[in-house]
């Protein structure tokens, strides 16, 4: 902030009064006795050279001018939020007397104008305080001088306080030191993609932020199955293509793809499947003839003579010709006929298959008649 140049010319003690806006301030020195009526006024005193107005909640020291040949000021435990004394060098033929100056406990205290305040370089009783305010910057006319007076404070003094970042938008090139005054434009909300740590001032609507779920660098904040897809977002279903209930809207497999395979599933079929699940209600199942297994073996065959004990004339005795020459449905090997007792009474006259039509004996006729000249005839069922 650039020093306050006064151009009023006019002699300070040719005028009687001076302006003092802050009621507090002038309350206190009607308490001193240094005014009399609270009117916003206070005439010029070069007696008073100290004054102790601490514990005021005072916020303007606008008049403080008036006492001009001031040496000693208390103005701690206050509310004000700057102090310019370069008044009361004017008022002083260009000289500020004060060589003590109390400015403690005053925490919106950012901006401090010393002036030519502790000029009296051989005065040994030089005093200056600053404990809890935000001051950063004090201008002065001195800094070399009170550098070396105030080794501690020796960073804060320089000749122009203001902005000193250039990249500040009230960034000040003639300023030799930093009051804490730039103003940065810029996302004050720390939860904020763009944050800025060193914005002083925020545009509605400046911040950016990241989509639900995600961090600003696009990542997931929940992914435990670090798929790249947020957990919140997770759908689970099927991902097998190959799947009859492939789902592509999902994003982790549950476990529930469902593969169609053709086959019997009929577990008393000749053709079961345990992998099948689909025979199109038994379409694809092949059953044995009946009285059979699936290898064409008989279920019964007492006499293992591979006529199925069902089908057996004789299922007793093995016969596997079922020669039966009197057709009594009872084979020859149950009745006690045999092929070489009938042979020996009767003469084969022809062989027919079973409609009459006369075959040879080496035909693949399954079912044949041989007819005797006794008129007997026999079946004979070729397997």
């Amino acid at each position: 902030m650039k020093k306050l140049i006064t151009l009023l010319l006019i002699p300070i003690l040719a005028l009687s009064q001076v302006a003092i806006p802050d009621q507090n301030f002038e309350n206190k020195l009607i308490e001193l006795g240094y005014d009399n009526v609270l009117d916003g006024l206070v005439g010029y005193n070069g007696n008073v050279t100290e004054l102790d107005l601490s514990g005021s909640y005072i916020q303007d020291l606008t008049g403080i001018e008036a006492f001009y040949n001031l040496v000693i000021l208390d103005v701690s435990y206050n509310l004000l939020t700057q102090l310019d004394l370069s008044n009361l060098a004017v008022a002083n033929n260009g000289v500020a007397p004060i060589i003590n100056l109390n400015l403690d406990f005053n925490p919106t205290l950012s901006f401090l104008n010393l002036s030519s305040s502790f000029a009296n370089l051989d005065n040994s009783s030089l005093y200056l305080s600053f404990f809890g305010t935000n001051i950063s910057c004090i201008e002065t006319f001195f800094p070399g001088y009170l550098s070396y007076a105030f080794p501690s404070y020796s960073d804060f003094f320089t000749l122009e306080c203001g902005c000193t970042n250039q990249d500040a938008s009230n960034y000040d090139s003639s300023s030799t030191g930093d009051d804490g005054s730039c103003i940065i434009y810029g996302c004050m909300d720390s939860l904020a993609c763009n944050f800025n740590v060193n914005a002083t001032n925020e545009i509605s609507g400046v911040c950016d932020y990241s989509e639900e779920y995600y961090d600003c660098d696009g990542g997931c904040l929940i992914d435990l199955d670090e798929d790249g897809i947020c957990d919140e977002l997770e759908f689970l279903g099927c991902t097998d293509l190959e799947a009859d209930n492939f789902n592509p809207l999902a994003t982790d497999d549950d476990g529930t793809c469902y593969y169609t395979i053709y086959g019997c599933t009929a577990e008393l079929a000749c053709n079961y499947n345990e992998l099948a699940n689909e025979d199109l209600g038994g379409q694809l199942c092949d059953y044995p003839e009946e009285y059979y297994d699936c290898y064409g073996e008989c279920l019964l065959d007492s006499d293992l003579d591979s006529v199925c004990d069902e089908l057996d004339n004789c299922p007793d005795n093995y016969n596997p010709l079922q020669e039966d020459f009197d057709f009594d449905s009872v084979g020859d090997a149950c009745d006690g006929l045999y092929v070489n007792e009938f042979q020996k009474r009767s003469k084969l006259i022809k062989i027919t298959d079973i409609l009459g039509r006369a075959i040879q004996e080496d035909y693949n006729e399954k079912i044949r008649l041989y007819i005797y000249d006794d008129g007997l005839v026999e079946r004979i069922i070729k397997l």
